[in-house]
């Protein structure tokens, strides 16, 4: 906040801080008063009505009579302003803060006065609120409390109401028949599949269980060995080995195999289907990535829950492909959703079906609205998805509040 200073008698300084009890600019003078008068537009403003200066012209804002607090996103008070005292729109984005509004409990009166006109005032006046405006913005950022960008934008009430809304409407999936008649008319995932996913949610599976199971699934076990053996490894020898090529490939890879094996058997050979589950194994891959670069070991569940968050996906492809004339319909459907019933109708784990239901959540929500249970879970998805897009320059860097 700035003050337009002046000089003023001893005596008059004196008996207005008897009076009011606070110093105040030289704005207080008739002959300044009346040059901004002159230079600026009057604006009233009523007892406890909001002035956001975000949506106004640029320029200065100085209270001409009465008292203001400034808030910052309407409800956090930054300071309290009296006469002669004011704030530059100018410098607002300069400041990182766009939320700014004025609110007076007995109204007050603002002059604004644009920045064209503020450079015809006397030199040493508009020195002084130059000088003023600096030290303003550093004073707003000092007295803001710490508060991330993300809960600026896109705010809290288009959070809300997209979060209302889309509960609304995805609660009416359950009831719906053509839905449920459409997912019997699916492929299932083999039942092997099912059962191995669900080893994913125990912390406590050991090696030497992954390795029976395995081993009493053949068609595991050879799809365990054409991966260890593919060129993207790299290994000299070839290795016939079941315990050496479980232990060479680790627990959260072993899992993308077999879910990703599972997850080709349901989409069949089509090829539009290949390219999604081609982006489910590359996105498993840096969700684990990154759950270990976050201080964490690989997550199982993280690598299954990357395999899997397509499959409402691959069903709206499949159902469409059944359903000729509805594809504008289906299109509209939510895969998240739609994956979510189609999993627990199959028996996977309840919390891999919920971790991929809320992933639709992620770009307008802040880390502490979801779900504690599979937060980091679906934190982990969500930066899964920036990467790979900022990878493929699909777009910039991206700037929902999750990914800040």
């Amino acid at each position: 906040m700035f003050k337009f200073l002046k000089k003023r008698s001893v005596e008059s300084t004196k008996a207005h801080s008897q009076t009011n009890g606070s110093k105040l600019g030289s704005f207080t003078g008739d002959h300044y008063r009346n040059t901004l008068y002159s230079l600026g537009t009057v604006i009233n403003v009523m007892p406890s009505e909001r002035f956001d200066l975000s949506s106004r012209q640029d320029g200065y804002y100085i209270i001409a009579r009465g008292t203001a607090s400034m808030l910052l996103n309407d409800q956090i008070e930054i300071q309290s302003m009296g006469e002669g005292q004011g704030v530059s729109t100018l410098m607002l984005p300069d400041s990182g803060l766009y939320s700014l509004s004025l609110r007076g409990r007995e109204g007050f009166k603002l002059v604004h006065v644009s920045g064209a006109a503020i450079k015809t005032i006397d030199t040493p006046l508009k020195s002084e609120i130059d000088r003023s405006t600096l030290h303003a913005v550093k004073k707003i950022k000092k007295s803001t409390p710490a508060m991330e960008s993300s809960r600026e934008l896109p705010g809290e009430y288009v959070r809300s109401c997209l979060k209302n809304e889309r509960h609304a409407l995805l609660g009416r999936y359950d009831s719906s028949s053509f839905i449920k008649e459409a997912m019997d008319e699916v492929r299932s995932l083999p039942t092997v599949t099912q059962r191995f996913i669900g080893l994913s949610l125990s912390d406590s599976v050991s090696n030497a269980e992954i390795t029976a199971f395995v081993k009493n699934n053949p068609s595991l076990a050879t799809e365990v060995l054409r991966v260890v053996n593919s060129s993207f490894h790299g290994l000299r020898n070839k290795v016939t080995d079941i315990n050496y090529a479980l232990l060479y490939l680790g627990l959260s890879q072993i899992f993308q195999i077999v879910a990703a094996a599972g997850l080709q058997s349901m989409a069949g050979k089509s090829t539009q289907l290949s390219g999604i589950t081609n982006h489910s194994i590359i996105l498993s891959n840096v969700a684990s990535l990154l759950s270990a670069a976050g201080g964490r070991k690989p997550s199982p569940i993280v690598a299954t829950i990357g395999i899997l968050h397509d499959v409402g996906e691959i069903f709206k492809t499949l159902i469409k492909e059944k359903h000729k004339g509805m594809e504008l319909l289906i299109d509209h459907l939510s895969g998240p959703k739609l994956g979510s019933m189609l999993l627990a109708q199959w028996g996977i784990p309840e919390p891999i079906c919920k971790a991929i239901e809320l992933q639709e959540q992620s770009p307008y929500s802040l880390p502490d609205e979801l779900d504690e249970d599979c937060r980091k879970h679906l934190a982990c998805l969500h930066l899964g998805h920036r990467v790979c897009e900022f990878v493929n320059e699909e777009g910039g860097l991206p700037t929902d509040p999750l990914t800040q």
